[in-house]
């Protein structure tokens, strides 16, 4: 699961609420209740009221005046839409064709507003790419720490299997009496354990 969506990440083939909803599965698979609470507030917006939502609010670069409690505290998706709706602003906009007097003041207004917009764009672009930058960093300590695992697991057992074919070549009259060792230690009796 945590390969899959390393790949959706960097591939972009999900969405970002999409990523979100798997990423809060793969939270709750590993037990991370500070990621599943975070996961939520992205998908249900971030409150003032929590510990783990003002953090993330500061990681996620949402705050436009901490000290006054100002930012974008909407989920995800809402930044998004409105990165969107300002892409298609930003593209209905250009430069009028006007002359005169007026065609100045004309023009830099509308260069203002362009201007405006852009730095809009940015910062719920930073807002977006710092989710994922976050989400990437999560799932990929999962995928590791699952990887090595596996991989130490792996290694334990080739090794497991290379001893005991060592043992049963050198002494297997012995491993053959254990079973028989093991039942009269377990029996309790001191003339058995003896």
């Amino acid at each position: 699961m945590a390969k899959e969506l390393l790949d959706d990440i960097e591939l972009s083939r999900c969405n970002a609420e999409s990523l979100l909803l798997k990423a809060s599965r793969l939270a709750r698979w590993v037990g991370s209740d500070e990621i599943k609470s975070w996961i939520k507030f992205e998908m249900q917006g971030y409150n003032s009221s929590n510990k783990i939502s003002l953090k993330y609010m500061t990681l996620t670069g949402r705050w436009t005046d901490k000290e006054k409690n100002r930012g974008y505290w909407g989920p995800l998706a809402q930044q998004e839409a409105a990165i969107n709706a300002e892409n298609i602003k930003l593209q209905s906009l250009r430069l009028p064709d006007t002359a005169g007097d007026k065609a100045f003041i004309v023009m830099r207004q509308v260069t203002e507003q362009m201007t405006s917009i852009s730095n809009y764009i940015s910062k719920l672009s930073g807002i977006r790419s710092r989710v994922l930058a976050l989400l990437h960093q999560f799932i990929s300590e999962v995928y590791y720490e699952k990887e090595f695992d596996h991989l130490s697991e792996t290694i334990f057992e080739n090794y497991k299997k290379e001893v005991d074919t060592l043992i049963v070549g050198s002494c297997g009259e012995v491993l053959e009496q254990i079973p028989a060792v093991m039942n009269r230690l377990s029996d309790g009796d001191q003339e058995s354990i003896s």
